[in-house]
C-alpha cells in the first residue's frame, strides 16, 4: 500500500523519493539558517545583496534540504 506522505518521482532515469512532512520540515529550517547567514553577513560584514541572492537561495535552499534529506534517510 502506498503512503499519502511519501512521494516518489523519476527524473533522466534515477528515482527518487521525498517523504512530504520530513522535506518541508527541512525546507524551512535551511531557509530560515540562510536567512540568519544572510542577515549576518549584512549587518556584520558590510555585504551588499544583489538581485540574485533571493531567488538563488530559494533554489539553494530547497536543494540543499533535498540533499540532507536523503543523507538523513
Amino acid at each position: 500500500m502506498e503512503d499519502k506522505e511519501t512521494l516518489h518521482f523519476t527524473i533522466f532515469g534515477l528515482n527518487f523519493t521525498l517523504h512530504k512532512k520530513r522535506y518541508f520540515a527541512l525546507v524551512m529550517k535551511v531557509w530560515l539558517i540562510m536567512c540568519v547567514v544572510l542577515l549576518v553577513s549584512v549587518l556584520g560584514f558590510s555585504y551588499e545583496m544583489t538581485s540574485a541572492d533571493i531567488p538563488g537561495g530559494f533554489i539553494a535552499g530547497a536543494l540543499f534540504a533535498y540533499l540532507l534529506h536523503i543523507i538523513i534517510e
